[in-house]
């Protein structure tokens, strides 16, 4: 790659030095993208890494606006980007050392913004345990990441009010990205699919679900946080169909979150649900800083409503949810992985409807 700061130096006319930032940049973007597609394979679909972000010895992409610049004039009437003086964006590296996260978000184009929310989603999933060689990361590497994860959502929130539709495809991705993470730092129970498959073959049994119910019961606050952020994706998927990869697997995951908070509530409500009589909690259309109480998620009640759905917190509300799940999935046509997916869930919803009938 071309280093940033020599490049400011060069004598040449704009259109020799605009060719050599396209073919740099390119160069650029297109190292980020194969990163980029490795690690999300890896962490959606449990596949073994094959390259680690410090390899990345390189800036983070400029924005789009100069990238689609025309001509070499127009190019060069685009100011390049600087982060403290250092003649170009930070490599990911510095970004994590310096913990520019914020700045940098408003500096990078759309290929940045993914690298970063997928490195940060890598930290929260952490495969270290399962994928020897891979970097571990620590309760405060987790928060951390969180904590940044929290305002990159609110921003790409507040940034979609006026976007084209490219830039709302893009931001849609980002959002379905950062909830994702999220409702994974807040779930308490991490292993959803391999718990989802013992309860459809009738594995799961009683001692098993009080040991889930105990891990639930010690971090019920942020569950119900899980829970929101899994509401938000099932929400967003449902109303912009986003034609991103990963898509399906953040519905299944949030599906799942939301499938077994229910059951939880239903076969254990003590340590889930506030006893006295409270107002119904909508899950889903608003972001959390605009839902008019927030207290369900530190207290907890009985009344929790999905739109189209009605109660969460019954069997005939888990059953709608798996049925409008199945719906939704099926309709993610793009990517073969959907139809495995609502196979999933047409046996969650089998072995609902059995228990039902047993009940």
């Amino acid at each position: 790659m071309f280093p940033v700061d020599k490049f400011a130096q060069l004598q040449l006319p704009h259109a020799q030095k605009w060719q050599i930032w396209l073919l740099d940049e390119e160069r650029r973007r297109a190292g980020f993208a194969i990163w980029l597609l490795d690690s999300a394979f890896s962490a959606h679909f449990d596949l073994t890494s094959l390259m680690r972000l410090s390899e990345l010895q390189i800036s983070l992409p400029q924005p789009d606006d100069r990238w689609g610049a025309s001509t070499a004039q127009c190019w060069a009437n685009f100011p390049a980007v600087e982060n403290s003086g250092s003649g170009g964006l930070p490599t990911m590296e510095r970004v994590i050392s310096e913990d520019s996260w914020r700045f940098v978000w408003s500096k990078t184009n759309t290929l940045g913004k993914q690298v970063m929310l997928q490195h940060l989603t890598n930290v929260i999933k952490d495969k270290s345990a399962d994928q020897p060689g891979t970097p571990g990361f620590s309760y405060h590497d987790k928060l951390l990441a969180s904590n940044v994860l929290t305002d990159f959502l609110n921003l790409i929130e507040t940034d979609q009010m006026e976007q084209s539709i490219d830039e709302a495809k893009a931001s849609t991705t980002h959002k379905i990205m950062a909830l994702t993470a999220l409702m994974t730092h807040n779930t308490p129970v991490q292993s959803l699919l391999p718990t989802t498959i013992r309860c459809i073959y009738g594995k799961l049994d009683n001692k098993d679900w009080a040991a889930i119910s105990d891990r639930w019961r010690g971090a019920s606050g942020q569950g119900r946080l899980g829970c929101f952020y899994a509401s938000r994706i099932l929400h967003v998927v449902r109303s912009s169909r986003s034609s991103h990869f990963g898509t399906p697997v953040s519905l299944l995951q949030a599906v799942l979150v939301l499938w077994l908070y229910s059951a939880l509530a239903e076969r254990y409500r003590d340590g889930f649900l506030f006893s006295r009589t409270a107002p119904a909690v909508v899950l889903g259309p608003k972001p959390l800083d605009q839902m008019e109480t927030n207290s369900w998620i530190e207290m907890g009640w009985s009344r929790v409503k999905l739109p189209g759905i009605g109660n969460l917190l019954c069997a005939e509300g888990r059953t709608k949810l798996l049925d409008d799940a199945v719906v939704l999935m099926r309709s993610l046509k793009g990517w073969g992985i959907s139809n495995a997916y609502a196979q999933i869930l047409l046996r969650l919803r089998a072995s609902e409807t059995a228990s039902m009938a047993h009940g």
